[in-house]
């Protein structure tokens, strides 16, 4: 799709939820927001039009370690209530939303890049859970 065609992210979410009715639109809403927090985390302050293509690039892993980081800021310790009842239950199920987006136009992809990226990468609940585990514990470590 070309840039001055592209569709809005509330088209592209609408279009896809009329195709595939796994995920809650919040669900593409989130992914859309981890893929902005991600990029802008690896342009590290430049402007995108200052790097190259592939600087913008980010891993499936990337990706998966910024949602987990994304769902702690925005939900605490309900991260792991939360993204469920989005249907975001596993690594792949973010994989399913990100190449909705791609298969889409919406979002482009690497040659490298492919969907099984995603697949089995960890368990997001356990990583979810850890991540409140170890925000929870004082810094000088826990209080006996």
């Amino acid at each position: 799709m070309s840039e001055d065609k592209k569709m809005s992210l509330e088209d592209a979410v609408a279009a896809i939820c009329q195709e595939d009715n796994r995920y809650n639109r919040e669900a593409y809403y989130f992914i859309s927001a981890v893929m902005g927090e991600v990029t802008k985390k690896k342009l590290d302050g430049r402007g995108w039009n200052d790097v190259e293509q592939e600087e913008r690039q980010v891993t499936a892993r990337q990706v998966l370690e910024g949602c987990v980081e994304f769902a702690h800021d925005q939900f605490g310790m309900m991260a792991p209530v939360v993204l469920p009842q989005w249907g975001i239950k596993t690594t792949d199920d973010v994989g399913n939303i990100v190449y909705n987006f791609v298969d889409r136009g919406f979002w482009g992809k690497s040659e490298d890049d492919k969907q099984e990226d995603f697949h089995r990468v960890f368990s997001l609940r356990e990583r979810l859970r850890d991540i409140e585990l170890e925000f929870s514990i004082p810094e000088n470590g826990p209080v006996d």
